[in-house]
């Protein structure tokens, strides 16, 4: 018995845990099997030809090996070879299907697959002047998959001096000179998208890219030949309204046998819609290679860490580790969490005078809320002063049009008024001014993009003021240093009810490399004091890593301006 046939058997029979679309794809090829037995359907299944697809991937050498060893198909992976290149059109006997969606959760090898399927083509069925692209939505990230397929066949060919007189490669391509066919990344950004023979397309991470663009021109490249495929895999991704998640709809609405399109092949492990995320059992669905690849204790460990590791870990785990759809934004800091910080942390407020700390500048515009924020590195753990900021008329208005309460808090005296309908920016230099005396402030990051004549000005008062970056580059780092710091308990907070409300109001977004930032854009109202706060961080990290190595910590990119 073949392994794809003894996956499909497993599936059908229930000893592999399957979800709703693994199934449906396996009963397709089944019907598609029984229906090609008639003469006017148009495919049929050619097992000579899958089973020697099945035989040469498995030469293929793993790349992560050190002594030459086989690509270790598994049985699920056996299915989608076997009916990538086993299902043919009767008439002409090219391969039927143009397109596949795979989609499949975090650490299960999907790129040394992708690696291996595309030296398969390569090898086994060539096409003259056929070229290859790892599309993505920059080149950079297309070249990871394609220096993976790159390194297996150079491996492979200082095994084999058939491979090796065959296949050269250089710092772009992969070169069959045989048959005349190429193999290299693309990006959007890359100097030419447009003009392409494609014979194979390959997109990774289909979640990430913010349009089909990349889909359309490989798909429009491939007119010149008889048989081309373009292959996407990808996990999900946090935006529900993204290309990969719609195109994932239609491909489940086909399985579903609501739409037709018999020349596109699914394979999509993920949940089930009722099924309890937090249920061991089915976890399979979403990772068919479980207990090879990942290991079992590898995903019972990313689950303690989302349990306990705050919102963002959370929903990372049932993303990328599950396969679950979610929104762009996320959650921060739940309450709870952010009212349990600093009761171990015995120090008042006044203590702080006098001592060393960094500062974050979240200039408004000049009828919003400026924030201030100051980051003291205590003995054992943190403490941080917000200061808030906002024009005398504008506050009556939000009050009145927002239902926040700001005149109670300007009552409290915990935002500060400055009089008329603009942010008076003298008022704000003379206040940080008389903070530079009352405490040892090392360095004040403030928003380049939002800067004006107030940072000038505090720059001529003898502030040390740096600019700072407020993309992932830069914010990635101190946004995480907080949630971890916040979920240890370990900030001194003072219980201001300003910052606090703000806190609740952060949205998180996540880019394509899985780096976290807050989001102004998303956030529910307003969250300057937070984003005030994250550059105050930011400066601590810079100079406490400074001080030790000289080295930033590994993972941590600033971008300073």
């Amino acid at each position: 018995m073949t392994l794809y046939d003894s996956y499909i058997q497993k599936v059908l029979s229930g000893e592999i845990i399957a979800g709703k679309a693994i199934i449906n794809a396996v009963k397709r090829h089944v019907e598609d099997l029984k229906q090609s037995k008639k003469r006017n359907y148009p495919f049929f299944f050619d097992e000579k030809i899958a089973n020697t697809a099945l035989q040469i991937i498995q030469i293929m050498p793993l790349t992560s090996a050190r002594e030459y060893q086989g690509f270790p198909l598994q049985e699920w992976q056996a299915f989608i070879v076997a009916m990538l290149h086993g299902w043919r059109i009767k008439k002409t006997k090219f391969r039927r299907f143009k397109k596949a969606y795979i989609k499949v959760a975090r650490k299960n090898g999907k790129t040394e697959f992708l690696a291996a399927l595309a030296n398969l083509e390569f090898l086994i069925f060539p096409q003259e002047t056929g070229e290859i692209f790892w599309a993505a939505t920059k080149r950079d990230q297309a070249k990871i998959g394609w220096e993976r397929q790159k390194r297996m066949i150079m491996k492979l060919a200082s095994f084999d001096k058939y491979v090796k007189k065959r296949i050269t490669t250089n710092a772009r391509r992969i070169i069959d000179s045989r048959y005349n066919m190429f193999s290299q990344p693309l990006g959007r950004d890359s100097k030419t998208e447009d003009g392409h023979l494609v014979y194979w397309g390959i997109i990774d991470e289909y979640h990430a890219h913010p349009d089909d663009s990349m889909v359309n021109i490989l798909e429009t490249g491939m007119g010149a030949f008889d048989q081309p495929l373009l292959i996407i895999i990808t996990t999900a991704g946090y935006n529900l309204a993204s290309a990969c998640k719609t195109f994932e709809d239609t491909c489940k609405d086909v399985l579903n046998k609501e739409k037709q399109n018999d020349y596109l092949f699914i394979a999509i492990y993920d949940l089930d819609a009722d099924d309890d995320w937090e249920d061991e059992s089915v976890w399979i669905k979403a990772n068919p290679g479980l207990g090879v690849s990942p290991k079992t204790q590898y995903l019972k460990t990313q689950y303690q860490n989302a349990m306990t590791e705050g919102i963002t870990k959370k929903m990372a785990f049932k993303v990328k580790n599950l396969n679950i759809w979610t929104n762009t934004t996320e959650e921060f800091i739940e309450k709870h969490v952010w009212q349990r910080n600093g009761n171990r942390i015995k120090i008042k407020q006044k203590d702080l005078d006098g001592l060393e700390c960094y500062a974050g500048l979240d200039l408004a515009s000049t009828v919003d809320i400026t924030a201030f924020v100051l980051w003291f590195k205590l003995e054992k753990g943190f403490a941080m002063l917000p200061f808030f900021f906002i024009p005398e008329d504008t506050a009556k208005e939000r009050s009145r049009r927002d239902g926040v309460k700001y005149l109670q808090w300007i009552e409290d005296s915990l935002i500060i008024t400055t009089p008329g309908d603009v942010t008076d920016y003298d008022y704000l230099l003379r206040f940080i001014s008389d903070l530079m005396e009352q405490y040892d402030i090392k360095i004040i990051h403030y928003d380049r993009w939002n800067s004006s004549q107030l940072v000038n000005n505090l720059v001529e008062a003898g502030a040390p003021m740096h600019p700072f970056g407020q993309g992932f580059r830069s914010m990635a780092a101190p946004t995480k240093e907080f949630e971890r710091l916040a979920l240890r308990g370990d900030i001194k907070h003072f219980h201001n009810p300003v910052f606090d409300w703000m806190l609740q109001n952060v949205q998180i977004e996540r880019n394509a490399e899985d780096q976290i930032k807050i989001s102004k854009r998303k956030s529910r109202e307003k969250i300057d004091g937070v984003a005030a706060l994250l550059n105050a961080i930011g400066a601590w990290l810079i100079d406490e890593s400074k001080n030790e190595d000289n080295t930033l910590p590994d993972g941590y990119m600033f971008d300073l301006g």
